[in-house]
């Protein structure tokens, strides 16, 4: 099979794999044991992956806690700054994200209900990008806190985290990004940027899945309360045990992309434009759903007159890709991005997200564009 999901998951760098391995079968000390050298040693592990993400960051080293993946990040941020604030006395009344964000974000800003407070949704245009007069309008010194990604993770679009972190820093409010999909062609400087705290997962820059962090700007317990009840293992906020394995992974993910970030963004995007140009001379009338896919291995394209349902299934056994769909229940449910950005029902339905990861060489890129362009026309029959 020829993996072309990779905003879905990518799969787990295997020199990373064989450095994990160790904390299975020998370093399996419970990391929060300070009585033996086997809890000790595994502390020292997560240490030394809590600074190589603290460094790549640039944030300090206690503003990094390791969690699940980015949606208990983003539940943690969110819901742990808002019953801070509330504990505080924070008087502020709003609360904003975007109308394009992952379902966990917009849950938790809309959950903030439950204390009070008054959730805002910032709409984008038919290009993915925010309204940024509005935002500004809108965003002022009754805010309390701002959601907004980096990139998302069905279209590949930037949205202007900088010009929003700038309007929250102006007002005094709090500015959480959700960066998961970003790490692959953004920087992010946390000491030196308007962002107090991001999330990223494991998953999606070739580490493994079921770990993640919240890297933030300040001492953690300082702007957030916990969710979980427990020991607080984690900067006080966060209850469990470590997976000294899993942090592992994680810091080495993020070393590898320090080390080779420009070689994976040179490699993505020569295959991306590689296969938008075979379809695109193959299958008429193939579109872009954005002129500003920003993510250098994603295309989000329109297959007009088919379902891409079915296009998925067809190919289900030979390309790895999926629609911009999300099933949110047994019945379908086309795009909620697509909808947000004014595309009709129709073309959600027709829509596919196309994701190109390190591990696709040119010769997949060939033979997959030639099998979609082939499942394409035996759906047109």
């Amino acid at each position: 099979m020829i993996y072309l999901d990779n905003n879905s998951s990518t799969p787990t760098d295997e020199n990373i794999v064989k450095t994990m391995h160790v904390f299975y079968s020998e370093n399996y000390g419970n990391p929060h044991s300070h009585t033996h050298m086997k809890g000790i040693n595994a502390n020292l592990e997560i240490e030394k992956s809590r600074q190589k993400i603290a460094n790549y960051f640039n944030a300090p080293k206690e503003g990094v806690v390791f969690t699940s993946g980015a949606t208990e990040s983003n539940n943690l941020a969110i819901t742990g700054y808002i019953k801070k604030a509330k504990k505080d006395g924070i008087n502020r009344k709003k609360v904003f994200c975007s109308a394009v964000e992952h379902k966990c974000v917009l849950e938790c800003i809309q959950n903030a209900k439950a204390y009070g407070l008054e959730a805002h949704i910032l709409k984008v245009d038919s290009q993915g990008k925010l309204d940024l007069d509005y935002a500004q309008e809108c965003i002022d010194e009754d805010t309390l806190l701002v959601s907004i990604m980096a990139t998302n993770n069905e279209t590949g679009i930037d949205l202007q985290i900088e010009e929003i972190g700038k309007i929250c820093n102006d007002n005094g409010v709090f500015f959480h990004s959700d960066i998961a999909q970003s790490l692959h062609h953004k920087l992010f400087d946390i000491e030196n940027s308007f962002i107090d705290i991001v999330s990223i997962s494991g998953h999606k820059i070739y580490g493994p899945k079921g770990v993640g962090a919240l890297i933030c700007k300040e001492e953690p317990i300082l702007n957030l309360e916990p969710l979980m009840l427990g020991g607080y293992q984690e900067a006080e906020i966060r209850s469990g045990t470590l997976p000294t394995n899993l942090c592992v992974g994680l810091g080495e993910a993020v070393d590898l992309l320090s080390k080779n970030k420009n070689t994976y963004y040179t490699h993505y995007k020569s295959l991306r434009d590689k296969l938008w140009n075979l379809l695109s001379k193959s299958i008429e009338d193939l579109q872009k759903n954005s002129l500003f896919i920003d993510h250098p291995g994603v295309l989000n394209l329109y297959f007009p007159n088919i379902d891409a349902e079915m296009l998925c299934i067809k190919l289900a056994k030979d390309v790895a890709i999926s629609t911009a769909a999300a099933c949110n229940s047994s019945n379908y449910e086309y795009s909620y991005v697509l909808r947000e950005m004014s595309f009709s029902e129709d073309r959600a339905r027709s829509s596919i997200r196309l994701c190109v990861g390190r591990q696709n060489t040119e010769e997949q890129i060939m033979e997959s564009a030639r099998l979609i362009t082939n499942a394409y026309k035996e759906l047109m029959i």
